[in-house]
């Protein structure tokens, strides 16, 4: 990522809503923390061909979903969504206070109840958390909402994500009006 000093006003203003909506409407909270893990962390490594040629840089994603399953699965969500909040401090070219504040909308979830967060509508969800619907969303861990192929959930969830924020950003027009629209809808939809 860019160093903060190299952001215009509207780098920094667009990643700043994405992060907003992200963290706000990407869905669930499992999601949205895994999305974040392998779409946002990367490393760029020098690869050199079999002839010898240049080397070319490539990115490298740091957390795909094989590795997330292996390392994430049985760490509370709570304690992931501290690390994420931790790790995106780390790399981002966005002050720290900053995306501390905008991760409280990922920590408000983890204080709720499954049954809080899941969609009404979503009767597949009512139906495969039904053993953990009382549990605190933070106290589950990533496990608990894989089915038979973790590393495909994964692949589904990030881009589930992707297509949510996508479209919310698109149909409220996130990225031409003011953050203070964004703030008071934040606000009006979390305090009436």
């Amino acid at each position: 990522m860019n160093s903060i000093h190299s952001f215009t006003s509207d780098e920094f203003e667009l990643y700043t809503k994405l992060l907003i909506v992200t963290l706000w409407k990407g869905g669930y909270p499992h999601e949205i923390v895994t999305s974040i893990f392998s779409k946002c962390f990367v490393e760029v490594v020098n690869i050199v061909d079999k002839e010898g040629d240049l080397p070319k840089l490539q990115e490298r994603k740091i957390w795909p979903p094989r590795r997330i399953v292996e390392e994430l699965s049985d760490i509370s969500l709570m304690q992931l969504c501290k690390k994420l909040e931790e790790d995106y401090i780390s790399v981002s070219s966005l002050p720290g206070k900053l995306i501390g504040d905008c991760f409280q909308l990922l920590n408000k979830k983890m204080r709720k109840s499954v049954r809080e967060v899941i969609n009404p509508n979503d009767h597949g969800a009512w139906k495969r958390w039904s053993n953990m619907l009382d549990n605190l969303v933070g106290e589950t861990n990533l496990r608990d909402y894989y089915g038979e192929t973790p590393e495909d959930n994964i692949a589904d969830w990030s881009y589930r994500v992707f297509r949510r924020v996508r479209t919310y950003v698109t149909e409220k027009n996130w990225l031409e009006r003011p953050f203070e629209d964004l703030l008071e809808e934040i606000c009006h939809e979390n305090y009436g």
